[in-house]
Parts: structure tokens; sequence; C-alpha cells
């Protein structure tokens, strides 16, 4: 297997078709891997690189793995470099993408090709990737050169980040609500009743809205979280505002608004993969004064009635196991952070400078 290291917006543009073709081939992509989500990401943070596997040189590509590259240091506080994955802080699913055939051998090619770099700590956090996947990349990594250490997910709220509930949809909103509870099915009933269109009601955002609703959803968000996030709270609003619009030009952004005459009390925005029929709840806001009714719980009701009518085929509630999710959930995946580490600074390779020269032609 052979494997390029591909960097500047130019070769990643040229790659688009490529990305499209194994996405929708490798049985493990999910919409954080997706070329509308990805592609955007990587144009706006630098400091990223992508593997590209191919069975030979001149082969199209049959495996991508975008990886970032920052300065940082050791517990002794040394400078070295760390590896990351790029979309890590605002998607809750990391990995690589690769077509079924060639699992095993792109998984330890792009492994190979990560000890011949320079650095000291790789991190896979979020990672999302079956267990052979897994096994046949982090099998590369000798236990007599590397640390491979699994790290806990579990937030100190005692949300356990690794668990990650969702719902398969059936092809009729009646059959799905059948599948849950009593109490939850009349509990929906009833909500979603309320809503008449009048005093009550949901709007969706559109290019009119747009820059409104996401205020709207933004706003109820920080008035909850900003004690807690302190001084990271701008940052975050930032970006979360960055990747909703981005999701909106992209076509993948679904934002229903709840509204309580002219108040609204709730919001949720849904990131949506059309490709693979998915519907993923990204963040949500309500106004603690609207209890009875029921903002979060009625969002959710009409977030997935509205994925059922428009044919999808599971509604994503990504990481935690909040209880709320699972009165709506009809499973739930794993999801891991690895940190794989260096055990010596000094076996560290320079081998940088000899892959941009490799691969001049290709990246130019």
């Amino acid at each position: 297997m052979h494997v390029d290291v591909v960097r500047g917006l130019g070769a990643l543009r040229r790659l688009q078709d490529d990305w499209r073709r194994i996405y929708l081939a490798d049985p493990e992509g999910q919409f954080f891997l997706s070329w509308p989500w990805m592609s955007k990401r990587l144009e706006r943070r630098p400091g990223w690189f992508l593997l590209v596997a191919r069975p030979t040189d001149k082969a199209p590509p049959v495996g991508l793995f975008p990886v970032r590259k920052r300065q940082s240091t050791d517990d002794r506080g040394r400078d070295c470099v760390e590896l990351s994955m790029p979309g890590r802080g605002a998607a809750d699913y990391t990995g690589f993408l690769c077509e079924p055939e060639f699992r095993d051998q792109v998984a330890s090619a792009f492994a190979r090709q990560l000890v011949e770099l320079d650095w000291r700590t790789l991190r896979l956090q979020c990672l999302r990737a079956s267990e052979p996947r897994t096994n046949a990349f982090l099998g590369e990594f000798s236990p007599a050169r590397f640390e491979v250490e699994r790290e806990s997910m579990i937030m100190s709220s005692g949300i356990d980040n690794s668990i990650c509930p969702y719902a398969d949809l059936p092809d009729d909103w009646d059959r799905y609500l059948a599948n849950l509870s009593a109490n939850t099915r009349q509990r929906v009933r009833r909500l979603l009743r309320k809503v008449d269109g009048s005093s009550i009601r949901i709007t969706h955002a559109d290019q009119g809205t747009l820059a409104r609703d996401i205020d709207i959803l933004l706003q109820m968000w920080s008035r909850r979280w900003a004690g807690h996030k302190r001084v990271r709270l701008q940052l975050i609003l930032d970006s979360s505002r960055e990747e909703l619009a981005d999701a909106w030009a992209n076509g993948t952004l679904f934002l229903p608004v709840l509204w309580r005459g002219d108040t609204p009390v709730g919001a949720a925005a849904c990131m949506m993969d059309l490709d693979r029929r998915e519907l993923l709840f990204q963040l949500g806001a309500r106004d603690p004064d609207a209890e009875d009714l029921s903002p979060g719980v009625l969002l959710h009701a009409h977030s997935i009635r509205a994925a059922i009518e428009r044919g999808f085929v599971r509604y994503d509630f990504l990481r935690g196991n909040e209880p709320y999710k699972f009165s709506f959930a009809t499973g739930e995946r794993r999801i891991e952070s690895v940190v794989v580490r260096r055990r010596s600074a000094a076996e560290r390779m320079p081998a940088w400078r000899s892959s941009r020269r490799r691969l001049r032609a290709r990246t130019a």
C-alpha cells in the first residue's frame, strides 16, 4: 500500500470526487468525515496534512486520514510535535476513511507512515472505529517504542462521553413511537399537540432567519453554560457560529426554534448527513422558565418526526449518556480516546523534509 502525504487546499480540492466515493463505500464513514464537513474544517484550520492511501502509486485513492500537526511541550517542558485529529473540538466523532476491502492494509499503512514522521504524541480523541480497524492501526505501534493509553471520557459531572445513543428510524412515526415506553409515548404526543401554529409554534431556519435563529440558540446556550465554560465561552460561541453558518452553506443544517407567542423558548441545531440519511443532534438550548413545554423533549420529538418524514434512517444524539437521550434512543455505540506516545524522544525521525521533497509535485 502506497501512502502520500498531501498538503494545501489545491491538492485537497482535487481529491473531492475520490473523497465522496470513499465516504459512500466505507461502512464506518460518518458525518464528521464527510467532504462537506471536513473540507470546510481544513479550509479554516491551518496546520493539517492528509494521508492518502493507494494500492499502487498510480492507482486511485482507497483511504484518507486527515491529521493536524502542532507544536507542544512535553511533561518536562521540552518543545515537541503533537499530532491530532483536525476535526476535534467541533466533531463528536473522529477517525479515517477507507474502502472496506482494503481496511486492514490501509489502517496498517497509515500507522506505518505516521511512525516515520517526527512527533512525540499522537492523540486520537473521540475515535469512532470498529475494533478490527483500530487493532490494525494500533498494531503497528510497537510496545517497545510506543506507549498506547486509553483515556477516560467520563466528565466531572459523571456523564460518560464514550457512550453515544442513537435511534434507528422506521418509515412511519407511529411505528417509531411504538418502540418507546408508554410514558414517553404519551408525553411526546401530549407535547406535540400543544404546537398549534399560533401561540405555540415551531419555525425552521431559512435564509431570511438564519442569523436570528443562530443568535437565539447561542444566546440561550450561553445563559445556561457561561458559568461552566468561563474563559472558553467566547471561543466556543465563535466556533459554533462559524460551524452552523458553514453547515447552512453546505445544505446540512436543520435548525428548529420553539416559540411561545413572539418569545423563543427553545432551539436545536442538527446536522443532516444527506448521503447516509442521518440527522445528528449537535447543539440545543432552552428557556428554563418554559418547563411546562419541556422544550428539549418537544424539539427532539419534532426533529425525529421530521427526520422520518424526510426518509432518514437514524437520529444520532452524539456523545454523552444523559438520561433523557435514552427515552428516545433504540441503541448506543461506543467511542474511545487513545493517546500514543513515543517512549524515547531520541528516536523521533525527522521525515517531514523528505516527505515534502518526495511529494512536491503532488502538493504543488
